[in-house]
């Protein structure tokens, strides 16, 4: 909300959404999250108006670069922690079909079930791991791309800043 104001926005009003306003948008997919509803205002004859529009679309679009790379780690330790649970359930399926199979079962067919039956429950078990071990990883990576958009953003606002000051 801060970072508007460096564009010449003033804030008008900032309220919570009202009950059915929150059961509606929550209803369609937010995750959940509180919103909140804020009302701008910008002076019409501001100097520098195209350039400082310019410059609020370069923060906007750096703040959903921000949220993206955020949401990545999250995305891809996830997609990992999937994988190997589904390789786990096939694992863990095969070794049930061995078992269950129409035709007798022999001793040949537990020592070959239980192995693959074990391998499939520590997938399971690693998958979380894999989670938390691929979500530290990325993080680790995109930190200073993170820290290089904040700095974007803050150079961008402090242009503006000057733009009005002209």
């Amino acid at each position: 909300m801060d970072t508007y104001e460096n564009f010449g926005w003033k804030t008008i009003t900032s309220s919570a959404l009202t009950d059915k306003e929150d059961y509606y948008i929550n209803n369609t997919g937010t995750n959940g999250e509180k919103l909140v509803n804020i009302k701008f205002k910008r002076d019409r004859k501001i100097k520098n108006k195209d350039k400082l529009n310019v410059l609020q679309k370069k923060c906007e679009e750096t703040f959903k670069k921000i949220d993206k790379l955020e949401k990545e780690s999250h995305t891809k330790g996830t997609a990992y922690a999937l994988t190997i649970s589904i390789i786990g359930c096939v694992l863990l399926a095969i070794s049930v079909f061995i078992i269950t199979g129409e035709r007798e079962i022999g001793l040949i067919d537990y020592v070959i079930s239980t192995p693959i039956g074990i391998v499939g429950i520590v997938c399971w078990i690693l998958s979380y791991f894999g989670y938390v071990k691929t979500k530290k990883k990325i993080e680790e990576k995109n930190y200073p791309l993170i820290g290089q958009l904040h700095e974007d953003i803050y150079n961008a606002c402090d242009e503006a800043q000057k733009l009005m000051g002209e």
